[in-house]
């Protein structure tokens, strides 16, 4: 065997020359040589390839969290501007349905947009317009999801003709206010905070006061499991007391007196269900502070409020 031969390897848009005098070898040798230099070869072609950076993994779209941002009135009043529209997502059925913002000061005041949106936003409402307080998420069209909370009572004025909705609806979000009383809402705002997922973190903030409006809020919404966050569970009348809440239609915290001595006197109507007639309450309810709870109702105290017994107010 005389000589020579061309070796060219190609790594990484790179050419390397290699030339072998194969008279100096004998012919043998300059074959293992040879079948060396493709090993080697292949080695390097494998070690460049796998050390290149992995492509960054395509995003699925179904893993995002349910829950909106707990964003103020104030910040959803720029992001959500009159005569803009946006996607309302029920967040316990998923439900959706478009609206448009047709004005509102404190809050949103919305509308469906077409007769089909008003169908779905009924269907949620079991077919029948209701006060009710619903946790939604609002999804605007730049894709941001908000916590809010929405009720289901046309009323007032609308302006978008054949959508088969007589007026607007009310949406609140975190601290927004009722137009009329321009107070914020204990009812709205526990679904804008399930909405959010900040149930737990808002209850620890509860004045002893603020403390029983949210639970008789919670009650009045057919939210018992909201009630019992605040409800101290290790007394024996806890399970009496939310398994009774579920005969309750409504309750109004008509007046509250000051914390002394650990108790709270309260004047609450309740309807109960298949009933129309208000029984007026007058309660005196012991609370405590537990660490990383907040303040706790004694269920004990609270019982009377399943009697349809009514006391004076």
């Amino acid at each position: 065997m005389t000589g020579a031969f061309l070796y060219i390897l190609w790594v990484e848009r790179k050419v390397f020359f290699l030339v072998i005098n194969i008279n100096k070898y004998h012919p043998a040798l300059a074959v293992l040589t040879l079948l060396i230099l493709m090993v080697v070869s292949l080695s390097l072609l494998t070690f460049f390839e796998h050390s290149k950076e992995p492509p960054e993994p395509l995003a699925d779209p179904d893993t995002f969290s349910p829950y909106g941002e707990f964003l103020t009135w104030t910040e959803v009043d720029k992001l959500f501007p009159r005569y803009a529209e946006a996607t309302v997502i029920d967040f316990d059925t998923g439900s959706k349905f478009r609206v448009q913002r047709k004005g509102g000061t404190y809050h949103a005041d919305v509308q469906p947009l077409t007769a089909e949106d008003t169908a779905v936003m009924k269907l949620i409402y079991s077919g029948k317009w209701s006060w009710q307080r619903r946790a939604v998420i609002v999804q605007l069209d730049s894709g941001r999801r908000i916590a809010a909370s929405i009720n289901g009572m046309p009323h007032g004025l609308g302006s978008i003709p054949d959508n088969n909705f007589s007026g607007h609806s009310c949406i609140h979000f975190r601290d927004s206010k009722t137009h009329c009383s321009r107070e914020v809402n204990m009812a709205h705002q526990i679904m804008v905070w399930k909405a959010a997922n900040q149930v737990d973190q808002q209850v620890l903030a509860l004045t002893p006061q603020k403390t029983v409006e949210m639970f008789l809020a919670a009650v009045d919404q057919g939210d018992t499991s909201i009630a019992s966050k605040v409800v101290d569970k290790d007394s024996e009348a806890a399970a009496e007391l939310l398994q009774g809440l579920m005969d309750i239609e409504s309750v109004k915290l008509h007046r509250i007196g000051k914390m002394e001595q650990g108790s709270l006197a309260v004047c609450i109507g309740v309807i109960y269900k298949n009933s129309r007639e208000i029984h007026e309450k007058n309660l005196t309810l012991q609370l405590s502070q537990r660490k990383n709870q907040g303040w706790l109702i004694d269920p004990q105290t609270m019982l009377p409020l399943l009697d349809s017994v009514s006391t004076c107010c």
